[in-house]
């Protein structure tokens, strides 16, 4: 039952059951209705009925608090219900109530949940008084809190009420006739009125009365509730929709000046019937974030926005034929014509006006594009599939343009058929629940279980959630199906226990949107309820990510969840959004570490560790518990357990089951751990403890606490306040002289590290939860320079003099091991040449440092030798790997078979040359690299490369250190590559001849089934288009690859039968090249080498044989006249334009045709032809060498355009004639001849020059009987 409130005093009790007739009643009851008796019907005894009371408030499941007048005691009553289970009865129900009195009139501030009041007053008609019962200050000002009903009503009236309403508002509150108005609308009267507010304004109001008594005279004796609300919001929202409403039956937007919603498509309708232009694009357009740009800038600056972005689209609507239209908001729709061109103009515009917001992309615009192809469709569904084509790239900043594809509109439609099933299964309960047991992972056994949605699909069977769940959560939809999931594993819960099964915690899955749509604490505390169980049982998983989202909010739901004894788990932590600062903020019990902390690849895995070790370690510290998910690999359970996360779920021990199977694992208590997920637990150690002088002396705790001091900084001065006696035995001060000089305390630090001891205090007081720390030198009192290594805490701030902690300790050893080590690595990095930037020390943790330099001379590859520069040269020092080379099992041996000398290792010509070029020009830091050879342990010599450097020893002799490295072989195998590379060199001259002299392109490959090429010359990879990177990416390196498939058998039968006796061998086949395929003449050789076969060719470009033969053909033509010698000839050209067509192609050209006219303006004269020439010239720019370009006639060019696409031909075409309009616009003070484009595509399969010629002449005298076609 529901548990119901309880105010002091007594209760009234009865009960009823389901016919309203009274089972049981205590003495206040009788006492509150006088009338009522067990066995009668309520509404016969209070509300003096025949039938039930038609607004009963307890037809509900439970009722919360409502209040009720009782005309039997002329009292107020505050009553509570719920059901209840009685003796010999079922489904009854407990009524419990109590007078309405003055410690609890709070009562009628609830008298409807919705509804929030800004003030309450008492009115007393028979005392003729008023008094302020709440008022919210801020809002409403009432002055005095109480005093004369009559003298306030006419004083309001007079100064406060708006003049419009006077009248309205003195009829409301006419006395005499206010009992009974009251009576007749049901002890309610409401009314509305604008009151003045301080300044000009006025502030509507809403007046509610309420008939609290009534007395023996209604007319005078009754007491009145007035509650006063400020509806001024809503009454202004009131009347903007009335306006939108008004200006919707409009035609066009006020603001924007564009086409509303219903008149655009009424008139994009218009268009499309009406016009002869047979291609449009509908574009909707959308600025993303528009709330927030409100937000930043201002609405009226978004305003100015909206208005300059339609009155960029009216311009559009000038230029073109096209409609646009303004959708509310910030959304635009215009239909425009097919042109590229103009789309792009649209999307450059129109961004230019949002980056002169900053260039935040967040407010860019986004353009969905639908192409205009069934006229038939309503222009509503073609604005729809812009929409559609709009959403498809919002939020995403790197594409803006989305096309409509007939794809998105069957996933939209798709997804509305799952929703539909999913609507359908969740009536007929085919949602599931399996559940993963969560395990201890140092004993196995099961500690708790995460319940996870399952689909049993009637047909497709079980299916996971990741198919439906993010289409539930992006349509809102979620709630249904979590609330569904909760109440089944409640149930479930409850079965168990009802079994007698000992329980432990499952967890349930809730969602951000669970929050804002439902009261998730009261239903879970409805849940557990219901079904009979301890909310420690049912645990509540929240995403880490809705934190981050609505922190505020999040808080707050777990903090009452954790309240009504829920355990809270925060899931997926680390998905993003976490950060280990969010650990101290959030209350929860425990952390999931999401999944991916476990994905331990190669690049990650370091990483990955470390994040997840500092996880786990701050909880421990904060006293959360950790959990981890994912588990699937045993590696992972044992690094989880290293690091103190000794609970985890995974695959690894278990996956998802149905409840079925989980049933028989905790049927065994050998399985289960009862405890659930611990926290590591031990009383924390308090500072009072510390510093309690029972527990611990003063000189123990200097010596746990080290050198402290009390600074105080102001003025760029530093002053010490106190230290401790450490203090002085660190720094080597005195008592004495730091009380003369506490104030001179910088004079100590070493001049060049004074702005670094500032730098430190100022990061101190910006951070001072963590302080700052950091390393100088400063001064002993002796003079002596020592390093001090300062920690210092802020503490306090007091008319700009600052107040810090420090703690001081000697760092000087630590230095000058530093420097020392620093020294030893400069010293190997100056040996071995190393760059910092590829092997560097400084990320080695210090006390690794030394190790690592003395691995690293060991491991290094070649061997490590150094000598000291006396006679003889005495041994420094050898590394493992030298002594490996020379064939030495240890150091000792190699002393002693060398006698301690380097000499003696040393080539007898090469010693004489080391003596004479190294030694007798010495010096620290030289370096030098020459070839010597070593003697080894058996006597034989090795040749070795040396690089090296002189240093300074320990002992202050010099000596030289070298990196060998063992070059016999490269040496041996020098003088046979001296005598095969002069070989090659004549065969590099030839192969050259061969690469680039000649006209064709010349390859060798083998002789196998996919022909793989081991050469191809530079012309054979022009002819291609290719580079050799790209044939081996696309075609694997094989010739077969590149030759058409209906070619390739004929190429296996040439291989075949060719045999090394037979001379070149030619054959005529297509290859694949940038441009697609092309004919080629090939001669090929076959080739037969120990045994393998190899194939040699010359490949000849069968096209640019037909070129030739044109250019020969030219050149016997008769010489052009002077102004046109840039163009062919006709007849030329067309014979190569038929030779063209009569290959075989496999993309689509374009043949077009411009003609200049000039009218009356020109008569045929030389200036006209001078002029045509001129633009003719001008338009050649436009078109690539391989296009075949000639006058035909006087006044016009014929152009054909291999390899072109038609869309692409036609946004070629309208760019020139754009040009051309852009010329004769800049030269207004020259005449330029207006200029017709005719254009026609050649299919693949055209081979015919005229009928392609006859073709592209009537487009262009189709084009003449249109005059706006001329520009």
């Amino acid at each position: 039952m529901k548990r119901m409130s309880c105010e002091n005093g007594e209760a009234g009790i009865y009960i009823i059951d389901q016919d309203y007739k009274i089972v049981y009643l205590n003495d206040m009851a009788k006492l509150y209705y006088p009338n009522l008796q067990v066995g009668m019907h309520c509404y016969q005894g209070i509300g003096v009925k025949s039938a039930p009371c038609t607004d009963c408030p307890w037809t509900g499941e439970n009722s919360g608090p409502v209040i009720s007048y009782n005309t039997a005691s002329q009292a107020w009553m505050a009553i509570s219900s719920g059901q209840i289970d009685w003796p010999g009865s079922e489904n009854c129900r407990l009524i419990m109530s109590r007078p309405v009195d003055e410690k609890n009139k709070n009562l009628f501030y609830y008298l409807t949940e919705s509804t929030v009041y800004d003030g309450l007053l008492e009115l007393n008609f028979l005392a003729n008084t008023y008094k302020v019962l709440f008022h919210d200050s801020e809002k409403l000002e009432l002055s005095p809190e109480e005093g004369r009903l009559d003298q306030i009503l006419t004083e309001t009236l007079n100064f406060m009420v708006h003049p419009d309403e006077k009248q309205s508002f003195e009829e409301f509150w006419d006395l005499s006739s206010m009992a009974s108005r009251l009576r007749d609308s049901d002890r309610v009267l409401r009314g509305e009125f604008r009151r003045k507010m301080p300044g000009d304004g006025y502030c509507w109001m809403n007046l509610i009365l309420v008939l609290f008594r009534s007395g023996e005279e209604p007319d005078k004796d009754a007491i009145i509730m007035c509650y006063i609300q400020d509806i001024d919001e809503r009454k202004k929202k009131d009347e903007e929709e009335e306006r939108r409403l008004r200006e919707i039956r409009e035609e066009t937007d006020s603001m924007t000046g564009l086409y509303r919603y219903g008149p655009f498509f009424e008139k994009a309708d218009y268009l499309l019937k009406n016009t002869d232009s047979t291609g449009f694009f509908m574009v909707a357009i959308d600025i993303e974030h528009f709330k927030l740009f409100n937000e930043w800038y201002g609405e009226e600056e978004g305003d100015r926005f909206l208005i300059r972005i339609g009155d960029y689209l009216k311009e559009i609507e000038k230029f073109y034929s096209s409609v646009a239209g303004y959708m509310g908001g910030d959304d635009f729709v215009i239909l425009i014509p097919e042109d590229l061109s103009v789309l792009e103009e649209l999307e450059d515009v129109i961004n230019i006006y949002a980056k002169q917001y900053g260039g935040n992309a967040g407010f860019m615009p986004a353009f969905g594009v639908y192409r205009v192809e069934d006229l038939s469709l309503p222009v509503s569904m073609m604005y729809d599939r812009a929409a559609i084509a709009l959403n498809s790239v919002k939020g995403n900043y790197t594409k803006r343009v989305g096309w409509y594809d007939p794809g998105m509109k069957r996933k939209m439609e798709s997804d509305q058929v799952l929703l539909s099933e999913i609507q359908r299964a969740l009536e007929k309960k085919e949602f599931i629940f399996y559940a993963q047991p969560q395990c201890n992972m140092l004993t196995g056994r099961i500690i708790g279980l995460e319940s996870l949605v399952r689909w049993q699909h009637p047909q497709r069977g079980v299916i996971s959630p990741g198919e439906f769940i993010p289409l539930l959560e992006q349509n809102g939809f979620i709630t249904y199906l979590d609330v569904y999931v909760w109440e089944m594993v409640c149930r479930q819960l409850s079965t168990w226990i009802k079994e007698g099964r000992r329980p432990i915690p499952i967890s349930v899955n809730m969602s951000r949107m669970d929050i804002y749509a439902i009261d998730v604490v009261e239903k879970f505390k409805q849940l557990v309820s219901r079904y009979e169980i301890d909310p420690k049982y049912l645990e509540i998983e929240i995403t880490e990510s809705a934190y981050a989202e609505d922190y505020d909010l999040i808080r707050k739901v777990v903090e009452d969840l954790r309240r009504a004894g829920f355990p809270v788990f925060m899931d997926d932590f680390g998905s993003g959004y976490s950060s280990l600062n969010m650990l101290k903020d959030v209350n929860v019990d425990v952390i999931k570490i999401d999944t991916k902390f476990l994905d331990m690849n190669e690049n990650s895995k370091g990483r990955g560790m470390g994040i997840l070790e500092t996880i786990v370690r701050m909880a421990r510290v904060m006293q959360l518990k950790v959990i981890a998910e994912g588990v699937e690999e045993k590696e992972q359970v044992d690094f989880l357990i290293n690091i103190g996360c000794i609970y985890g779920q995974g695959f690894y021990y278990h996956e998802p089951l149905p409840v079925h199977v989980l049933e028989k694992l905790l049927d065994e208590d050998n399985n289960l751990d009862y405890r659930g997920i611990q926290a590591r637990q031990l009383k924390q150690l308090k500072l009072e403890d510390l510093f309690n002088e029972n527990i611990i002396s003063e000189a123990m705790l200097n010596n746990m606490l080290g050198a402290i001091a009390l600074y105080e900084i102001y003025e760029d001065r530093c002053e010490i306040l106190r230290v401790n006696e450490e203090y002085y035995r660190v720094t080597g001060d005195n008592p004495i002289d730091m009380e003369e000089r506490k104030r001179y305390v910088l004079n100590k630090v070493y001049r060049e590290d004074m702005d670094w001891v500032l730098n430190i205090f100022e990061e101190a007081y910006n951070n001072p939860l963590q302080g700052a720390e950091g390393t100088f030198r400063r001064y002993r009192t002796s003079g002596e320079l020592m390093w001090v290594h300062l920690r210092v805490f802020f503490l306090r701030e007091q008319d700009d003099h600052r107040l810090y902690y420090g703690a001081v300790r000697d760092a000087t050893e630590q230095m000058e091991q530093r420097q020392k080590l620093k020294d030893s690595q400069n010293m190997l990095r100056d040996v071995l040449k190393i760059a910092g930037k590829n092997i560097s020390f400084n990320n080695i943790a210090e006390e690794n440092q030394w190790a690592a330099s003395a691995v690293f001379a060991q491991m290094a590859p070649g061997g490590l030798i150094g000598v000291y520069c006396d006679k003889g040269l005495p041994l420094y020092f050898a590394n493992n790997e030298m002594l490996r080379i020379l064939n030495y099992d240890s150091y000792e041996e190699f002393a002693r078979e060398t006698d301690g000398l380097g000499r003696n290792l040393l080539h007898p010509e090469d010693l004489n040359m080391i003596q004479g070029n190294t030694l007798r020009f010495m010096a620290p830091g030289m370096e030098y690299t020459f070839r010597h050879r070593l003697r080894k342990k058996d006597g034989t010599w090795l040749w070795m490369v040396a690089k090296g450097r002189v240093v300074q020893a320990e002992d202050g002799r010099f000596a030289i250190v070298s990196a060998c490295m063992d070059i016999t072989d490269t040496v041996l195998a020098q003088k046979r590559l001296q005598e095969a590379n002069r070989t090659l060199r004549f065969k590099n001259d030839e192969l050259e001849f061969l690469s680039s002299g000649m006209l064709g392109g010349y390859y060798r490959c083998r002789k196998t089934g996919d022909m793989e090429f081991l050469y191809t010359s530079p012309r054979f990879l022009e002819i291609l288009g290719y580079s050799s990177n790209e044939l081996n990416e696309l075609f694997q390196n094989r010739l077969l690859n590149m030759i058409h498939p209906g070619d390739r058998e004929k190429i296996r039968l040439m291989t075949e039968t060719l045999s090394p006796d037979e001379s070149l061998k030619g054959v005529e086949y297509r290859i694949l090249t940038r441009n697609g395929y092309k004919w080629i003449l090939c001669h090929s050789r076959l080739s037969v080498k120990s045994g393998d076969s190899f194939l040699y060719g010359v490949m000849l470009d069968i096209e640019e044989l037909g070129e030739l033969y044109s250019q020969v053909e030219e050149c016997r033509t008769p010489v052009l006249p002077e102004g046109v010698r840039f163009f062919q000839n006709r007849d030329a050209a067309v014979g190569r334009m038929q030779n063209y067509l009569s290959r075989h192609r496999f993309l689509t050209s374009g043949l077009l045709l411009f003609s200049f006219h000039g009218g009356s303006t020109y008569p045929a004269g030389n200036s006209a032809r001078q002029v045509f020439l001129e633009q003719a010239l001008f338009m050649k720019r436009f078109f690539r060498e391989d296009d075949i370009m000639c006058l035909d006639g006087d006044f016009e060019i014929l152009i054909l355009c291999r390899n072109i696409k038609e869309e692409d031909m036609k946004v070629k075409c309208r760019r020139i004639l754009k040009e051309l309009r852009y010329q004769m616009m800049s030269q207004v003070s020259k005449a330029l001849l207006p200029v017709r484009a005719g254009l026609t595509v050649i299919r693949v399969q055209d081979d015919d020059f005229e009928e392609c010629y006859d073709r592209v002449k009537a487009s262009l005298l189709k084009n003449a009987l249109s005059t706006d076609q001329e520009l």
